[in-house]
């Protein structure tokens, strides 16, 4: 089994760390960032080489390669170092979390970060460098697109697609046969019923706050 390099040197990068080397006992070998972005020299015990060297040091025939970036930039970052990371020759590692339940026939990109709990039911494809935070359901024949971020407790009905980096936020919801366009940004707890085009921005209302103080309903049912 090949050792794993993880691109990133941030609270994710830590995050994702975790993960590979207590859950699912992989040896992560080391961190690798841009030259102009390297301001130390070890993380985490380990070293952090330049990613303009990597090849080198830790050559794609004996090493994969994770990159751990979020969704800045709509995850147009991750998507650019993914392509890089691909260019250099290195095959990509994926963590999926043992509690995720994911059909037989599910197909499954690469770089993929599936935690705690997800649902991904059959006929469903995931595209690559795809982030899936916990407790999200991926409804039957549903299709999810590289570059996407899926936040918590996201539910995606059947037939449903979102289209290539686009972010869907903390309970956000979508409805059965929708398709999501590309470069969204689905707020959290909002609820999608119809297609979106690329590029939109969708946000749900805010909570209503009564014009009463805590105090005064604490013993009463709301």
């Amino acid at each position: 089994m090949k050792k794993i390099i993880i691109f990133g040197m941030g609270d994710f990068a830590r995050f994702v760390h975790y993960y590979f080397t207590e859950v699912a006992n992989e040896t992560v070998v080391g961190f690798t960032v841009d030259k102009d972005c390297l301001k130390t020299d070890s993380f985490l015990g380990l070293p952090v080489i330049p990613f303009e060297d990597i090849n080198t040091m830790f050559p794609p025939d004996n090493y994969k390669i994770f990159i751990a970036l979020a969704y800045k930039e709509l995850n147009r970052n991750r998507e650019k170092k993914y392509k890089e990371a691909k260019l250099k020759g290195y095959k990509f590692a994926s963590f999926i979390h043992p509690t995720a339940i994911i059909a037989k026939n599910a197909k499954l990109g690469d770089n993929l970060l599936i935690l705690e709990n997800n649902i991904i039911q059959p006929f469903v494809k995931v595209g690559n460098n795809v982030i899936m935070w916990g407790s999200d359901f991926i409804g039957h024949d549903s299709i999810i697109e590289d570059n996407c971020f899926l936040s918590i407790n996201v539910i995606i009905g059947g037939y449903v697609k979102i289209s290539a980096n686009s972010f869907l936020g903390l309970n956000s919801t979508i409805k059965n046969t929708v398709n999501v366009g590309k470069f969204n940004i689905i707020g959290a707890s909002a609820v999608i019923l119809k297609d979106t085009n690329d590029y939109a921005v969708y946000k749900s209302k805010n909570t209503e706050m009564l014009d009463l103080p805590s105090n005064e309903v604490e013993n009463r049912l709301i």
